[in-house]
């Protein structure tokens, strides 16, 4: 037995980055030290990602400089969240030109934003300036409803589930020990639900009411917002 013919992939991979940690953390010239990191997440589950993130960013107030090279730009984005003096940081990407290469700035702001964030801000938009395609924003509606409860609700309403399964849970405990949500807010929840559903699989109808879209708009951002926050 030895580690190349014992170890799972990603157990040699994470064996491999915590001895090269160990030996950055015992290099008594790590702050002359230029780090170049390649890939650090191949093979590696969400827990081992997690603890490599957080010695990423230790090191960087201590090296001299640290460079991390990687095709995972979740990876990249979960890094640059953690860093507090993002002046010092700069994001490329490596773009093509025919048959060149070359280096770019890369937005990372823009990658670092979710589908959900891009939906509510294109919501917001929409209520406070009146810009926005009709159909798109009537579209966002119930797409914006299903992220927003599948993490407020993990455990009843998983990826995959339809929506109208996880409402009749949530009908079905109003009342009970283990109410999801309250009777008020099923009854908006369906609601909602039932007049987005109109645009949910097609495109929206040309006679889309603008008055009844802004107040559907606004009841869903209304029932996503914290209670504090509404």
């Amino acid at each position: 037995p030895a580690f190349r013919n014992t170890l799972s992939a990603g157990d040699r991979s994470t064996l491999a980055l915590a001895l090269f940690f160990a030996s950055l953390n015992k290099n008594p010239y790590l702050a002359s030290t230029v780090v170049v990191m390649d890939d650090p997440m191949s093979s590696l589950d969400d827990h081992r990602s997690f603890a490599t993130i957080r010695e990423i960013r230790n090191l960087l107030g201590q090296a001299k400089q640290v460079i991390i090279l990687s095709h995972n730009k979740r990876f990249l984005c979960d890094v640059w969240k953690g860093i507090s003096q993002k002046n010092d940081c700069v994001t490329v990407e490596i773009a093509k030109a025919g048959t060149e290469s070359y280096l770019k700035h890369w937005n990372i702001h823009q990658d670092s934003v979710t589908e959900h964030d891009r939906r509510h801000v294109m919501l917001q938009e929409y209520i406070v300036d009146g810009v926005g395609n009709k159909e798109d924003v009537a579209q966002a509606i119930r797409l914006h409803l299903e992220s927003y409860l599948r993490v407020a609700s993990p455990i009843f309403y998983q990826p995959g589930d339809p929506l109208g399964r996880f409402l009749n849970i949530c009908r079905k405990r109003v009342g009970t020990a283990d109410e999801i949500l309250t009777k008020a807010a099923v009854n908006e929840l369906s609601e909602i639900i039932d007049y987005a559903n109109q645009f949910h699989h097609a495109t929206a109808s040309p006679h889309l009411n603008e008055t009844e879209l802004r107040k559907f708009v606004r009841r869903t951002l209304n029932f996503v917002a914290p209670p504090k926050l509404q």
